[in-house]
């Protein structure tokens, strides 16, 4: 294209060749503009300084050009590794998530057995204790070959084990929720 403006000439004066640039104007000049305008107070350049200067500006825009589309490369790799980086930890951390979860309700599951478990051992033991009581009483209202063995001695009496379990539950809840508070509910 270039060429072909150049073998046309001048735009203004039909077959002249451009002879000049005028760095002020931004203009092509042939001999001819230059005899006929004003430009003897302005910036002049030969014409093949001009399009060697053009030439070295295209070529450093040509190759900022090739450098920036390098480092847009090299940005889309190292986004797509970060993406592969972030799909891998998400589906990692759903993993970890549904084992979790798994250990949540597995933990929900044994706190409601051991509830369950202490809750049987307290009513067996509560029936243990009146049996006694009710045993001891019906001593002491009808006698018993070994009552003389037994007056003057103090009666001891075993308490249950889970005359504690109150606080038990209590320390279990503290438990269990100091494990996983945000997925245990209270």
């Amino acid at each position: 294209e270039m060429n072909d403006k150049l073998s046309q000439g001048c735009t203004k004066h039909l077959g002249q060749p451009i002879q000049e640039y005028c760095d002020d104007c931004k203009q092509l000049l042939c001999l001819q503009c230059l005899a006929t305008t004003n430009h003897y107070e302005h910036q002049l350049s030969k014409y093949s300084d001009y399009l060697g200067k053009c030439t070295i500006e295209a070529k450093d825009c040509l190759r900022r050009v090739r450098n920036l589309a390098q480092r847009t490369q090299e940005a889309r790799r190292t986004l797509m590794n970060y993406k592969k980086k972030y799909e891998e930890c998400y589906r990692q951390s759903l993993v970890v998530l549904e084992s979790f979860t798994i250990v949540s309700n597995g933990m929900k599951e044994w706190k409601e057995k051991t509830i369950d478990n202490l809750e049987n051992r307290k009513e067996l033991q509560w029936r243990q204790l009146e049996e006694r009581i009710l045993v001891l009483k019906k001593i002491r209202e009808e006698g018993h070959p070994l009552q003389q063995k037994m007056v003057g001695r103090p009666i001891e009496l075993m308490l249950p084990e889970v005359l504690f379990f109150k606080q038990e539950i209590e320390n279990l809840h503290k438990t269990i929720q100091e494990l996983s508070p945000s997925y245990i509910s209270r």
